[in-house]
């Protein structure tokens, strides 16, 4: 699994297809190609991230993560 910054991709992808702001209901099958191969395809924005504490240390992700 990798991070994206999806923002950027989106943007770029939308520039692309010509649309101004994000509109699902506008979305092609081209323009939804598109947004995932960009996905698949982009840098790892986070290659050494770890997850941060203050939030896996919190309720619904302290129980999923098992630390009780």
């Amino acid at each position: 699994m990798k991070f994206v910054a999806i923002e950027r991709v989106v943007a770029e992808v939308l520039r692309r297809h010509g649309m101004e702001r994000f509109d699902p209901y506008k979305f092609t099958p081209a323009l939804i190609d598109d947004l995932v191969v960009s996905c698949v395809h982009g840098e790892d924005d986070a290659p050494n991230a770890e997850p941060d504490s203050r939030v896996v240390g919190s309720g619904f992700w302290k129980k999923l993560f098992g630390k009780r």
